[in-house]
């Protein structure tokens, strides 16, 4: 009998240490999820803080081999952009979650939705002379947000670039 009892006893102290520890594994799990969740939270507002800075480097620099989204500005336009304010109506019209930190996702929005400046034809004129030295006569609209520039050459009126009003972006 003082065997039972003893084997009662002892499985009786066993299991009520393996519930103290699973109850305070349990508690570790719990904070672990807190410290991970917090990090994520201080991730994601780092994120935001550093927006402006990782969508200029991103669209300057870091899109690779992407030659299908391969999204182009002018650094005048790029420059002029409140890509704080963007991001935020981005966040409120869907890309949060693991959306949230995609560069390129972002990106692709503020290339469609970014507001186009109301001096466009002058910033587009003065990068295209700066980088050409030719001086546009005339813009012809295309479609959306694109128009085709023409110049005078050789005394004749001539399609030179095409030209996107929102980003600045211009190709021959």
């Amino acid at each position: 009998m003082k065997k039972v009892s003893l084997i009662l006893i002892v499985s009786l102290i066993i299991s009520i240490s393996l519930a103290g520890c699973g109850s305070k594994t349990m508690s570790n799990t719990a904070e672990q999820k807190n410290v991970s969740s917090n990090d994520n939270v201080k991730n994601k507002v780092n994120f935001q803080q550093n927006i402006t800075e990782k969508v200029k480097e991103y669209i300057r620099n870091g899109q690779g081999d992407k030659l299908e989204t391969h999204l182009k500005w002018s650094l005048t336009f790029l420059n002029r952009v409140d890509i704080e304010s963007l991001y935020k109506q981005y966040i409120a019209n869907g890309g949060y979650g693991r959306h949230a930190e995609d560069l390129e996702l972002f990106t692709g929005y503020m290339y469609l939705n970014a507001p186009i400046p109301d001096d466009w034809e002058e910033l587009f004129k003065k990068d295209l002379y700066d980088e050409y030295g030719v001086k546009v006569v005339r813009l012809k609209h295309l479609n959306g947000d694109f128009y085709q520039a023409y110049i005078v050459d050789n005394g004749s009126e001539i399609p030179y670039v095409t030209v996107s009003s929102r980003t600045g972006y211009f190709h021959k």
